[in-house]
């Protein structure tokens, strides 16, 4: 970690200073500008993506695992609320900053009123004209219409598995915070900050259920010396959160991290939501970079035989999902407390420190464990994908160097050269200048090529994926929708209790939660994983096909400088200049992956339908008597109407499903792979023209130019010496980031400093 820190920093030191020498030669009397710009837009660019490049590392896990306190022990105090409510659906981001600093990204109205939305479809005792109508919670009418109906509602029947609906907490939750949210809200994101001393005032937020509703990102910049640059910690929501919603949000975080860190509390040992999230980790394929934490409550342990036990026991559960997990059993609340100030903790926490302290067998096994995590977490955070990436950006630089110190020399041999010898030396240019001309429209014409290939080829693949007869993830969700058939025992009771109008409400919320928790589960990591494949396969195939223009641009060069060209230090593996950087790539380009997270629409007519069958019921009960055959229990005509709106929700849900995968089907392709394609191939051709700056430039009126502009020509010769000799003394340094990040980009790991 320390080489990859260090070349790091000299690789935003060399792309500044070739910055600044770049304009220096641009003040140079009599000199062109053309290559100079473009070499001074690829060190910006490259000083920009090495500054923007975060490792980022995911801590999972249920809820209540202990994910928060174990990222306070990694950061060395207490900055994230611990505890939080499991309905909180952020994702809490911490990055190293020059101040302690907490912004809150609120969601804009548009987005607040799609949730609400969706979530009221089909609420007992709306007026008519808001349903027909889009709700808007600003609206004094709307607002209190919601708060009614949501007030008749039976909260009781609303609660399955002990735990409640997960859209009737959002309701309630929109509706408290309201009057006190409201007015930092806007048409757009709005963000709020907290620094300094209000720092703390964030954790207000993040543990209020009527406020952390209103979120929709939450970052925190610490300024202690506990996280280091360029690395992100995320603290993410409970895997087992009842609302999907947040699944599939964890999931859009996770595609982007490095590193996963898995919490597992060692009062519970794995449970079926561990087994459900690590089997979605499984299926996404990025569980290879994952370390698992068992966090241990010393409290709950006689001995330490018998928490070694559990943990073989966890280790082999693991085998499943992981052949060889690497476990670290800790204390996160122990390393927690002990990290900080004594004057600092609580008397509750003080104490519990002081006793656990009593108990050294435990406490030295945890503190030999946090030691060793942080060896292995800084091992992993640098790992060879890392070092090959940040080896393209000293690439990139090394070619510029070059091309500088080459542009400086060539110009000052062309103040030398007598008239016979700048007539020669322009025919040269002139079949340069042709061949260079002639490189670069085959490099345009065969990447143009390629590209139209990868588009048609990702087509196929695409089509293939989606397709009901070739995939299976349309034919799965398909069977399941056809497939649900809910327990009618917990209706029957809602029909007594919460009425007709309530019980359809929690079997439509039950049938889109199991629906949206099945795609969450089943069909969104399968959906990464082809992203991810697709996105690696593209990138390769196209830095194939322009590898052997490396070459050529190498030999042209070798051409026009044969003096210098045997003992050069940049570009001596030319195949690496065409690797691209993805995730460089998808943050200059704009690019994410389509989130997969669309829940799907409904209408409210089909409770309309509902009640008109239950009404059909019951005329059919009436003509029963009439005709005095036995009668129907009321709750059996209740259920028959309740399945058969079960019936028109399923039939409404096929169509959608079909809708929602051929829409998501047409983003992927259009908005995402389609445009990474072409970021590509740019990318690519803006590296190969690097190497060919410089080149067929007609310096034979370099000479008279100078003379006038006045300019004595030892004074630009002189300018020209020192541009070269910086221009190779940053070569130097770059040819020796080059040779340390191939000698180990990881090879001296340091602990984070908890003292």
């Amino acid at each position: 970690m320390e080489t990859y820190r260090s070349v790091k920093e000299a690789l935003l030191d060399q792309a500044t200073a070739l910055d600044d020498l770049i304009v220096r030669a641009g003040g140079v009397p009599g000199v062109s500008g053309a290559p100079l710009e473009d070499w001074q837009r690829t060190c910006r660019q490259t000083h920009r993506q090495v500054t923007d490049e975060y490792i980022r590392v995911a801590v999972v896990g249920p809820i209540k695992s202990g994910k928060s306190t174990f990222t306070n022990a990694l950061l060395g105090a207490d900055y994230l609320k611990r505890g939080a409510g499991i309905v909180t659906s952020i994702v809490t981001r911490i990055r190293r900053g020059e101040t302690l600093e907490a912004r809150l990204h609120f969601k804009s109205w548009e987005e607040i009123n799609a949730d609400l939305s969706r979530a009221i479809v089909m609420l007992p005792g709306l007026p008519p004209e808001l349903t027909r109508t889009p709700f808007d919670l600003r609206r004094e009418a709307d607002r209190k219409a919601l708060a009614a109906a949501f007030a008749g509602l039976n909260r009781a029947a609303l609660i399955a598995d002990g735990t409640q609906d997960p859209n009737s907490v959002m309701i309630a939750s929109y509706l408290e915070g309201y009057d006190r949210i409201s007015g930092q809200l806007g048409a757009e994101t709005t963000v709020v900050r907290y620094r300094g001393d209000r720092f703390g005032r964030h954790r207000d937020f993040v543990g209020d259920d009527s406020l952390s509703v209103y979120l929709q990102d939450v970052e925190l910049e610490i300024a202690a010396g506990h996280l280091a640059e360029g690395v992100e910690i995320a603290d993410c929501q409970g895997s087992d959160s009842p609302n999907p919603h947040h699944l599939a949000m964890i999931q859009d975080y996770m595609l982007q991290t490095h590193l996963i860190i898995y919490v597992i509390s060692s009062r519970t040992g794995l449970r079926q939501a561990d087994f459900r999230f690590l089997s979605i980790i499984r299926k996404m394929g990025i569980g290879a970079n994952m370390l698992f934490v068992f966090n241990c409550d010393f409290n709950e342990h006689a001995s330490l035989e018998e928490l070694q036990a559990q943990v073989a026991r966890t280790r082999e559960q693991l085998r499943v999902f992981h052949p060889d997990p690497l476990i670290f059993t800790l204390s996160a609340l122990y390393h927690l407390l002990a990290a900080q100030p004594a004057e600092d903790l609580a008397a509750k926490d003080a104490a519990m420190l002081t006793h656990w302290r009593r108990e050294p067998t435990l406490t030295g096994f945890s503190d030999a464990e946090i030691a060793r995590f942080y060896e292995v977490f800084e091992r992993k955070l640098v790992d060879e994908r890392r070092v090959l990436l940040l080896g393209n950006h000293v690439e990139r630089l090394a070619v510029v160097a070059d091309g500088l110190g080459r542009w400086g020399r060539l110009h000052r041999e062309a103040l030398d050269r007598d008239a016979h010898q700048v007539a020669d030396h322009k025919i040269l240019v002139a079949r340069q200048r042709q061949r260079i001309d002639q490189i670069q429209a085959l490099v345009r014409d065969t990447l143009d090529g390629a590209a139209a290939k990868q588009r048609d080829a990702l087509r196929h693949e695409i089509e293939r994926f989606f397709s009901p007869r070739t995939g299976t993830l349309i034919g799965d969700t398909l069977a399941f929708v056809r497939q649900y058939a809910p327990e009618t025992g917990k209706y029957r009771e809602a029909l007594q209790s919460a009425g007709f109008s309530g019980a359809l409400y929690l079997v439509f919320q039950d049938f889109r939660q199991s629906l949206e928790g099945f795609l969450a589960e089943t069909v969104t990591p399968e959906v990464l994983r082809f992203l991810r494949e697709a996105e690696g396969r593209t990138v390769e195939q196209l830095s194939e096909v322009a590898r052997p223009f490396a070459a050529m641009a190498r030999e042209a060069l070798a051409d026009l400088d044969p003096e210098t060209a045997a003992g050069e230090t940049a570009g001596e593996d030319p195949a690496r200049l065409t690797f691209v950087d993805i995730d460089a790539l998808k943050r200059r380009a704009g690019l994410k992956v389509p989130s997969a997270a669309t829940p799907l629409g409904f209408s409210a007519r089909i409770r309309t339908e509902a009640v008109a069958r239950l009404g059909f019921y019951t005329v059919v009960e009436w003509a029963r008597r009439i005709l005095k055959k036995p009668a129907a229990a009321p709750t059996d005509k209740g259920m028959q109407a309740l399945l058969d709106g079960l019936r028109r929700i399923k039939r409404e849900t096929l169509k959608a499903v079909a809708f929602h995968f051929k829409n998501y089907q047409e983003n992927i392709k259009f908005q995402y792979l389609f445009k990474l394609v072409d970021a590509a191939a740019v990318g690519i051709r803006e590296a190969l023209g690097d190497q060919l700056r410089a080149c067929g430039e007609d310096l034979s009126q370099l000479a008279e130019r100078i003379e006038s502009q006045g300019v004595g020509r030892q004074q630009v010769v002189a300018q020209l010496e020192e541009i070269e000799k910086a221009a190779a003394a940053a070569g130097h340094t770059l040819a020796e980031a080059r040779r340390r990040l191939a000698k180990g980009g990881g090879d001296s790991p340091s602990r984070p400093s908890s003292e």
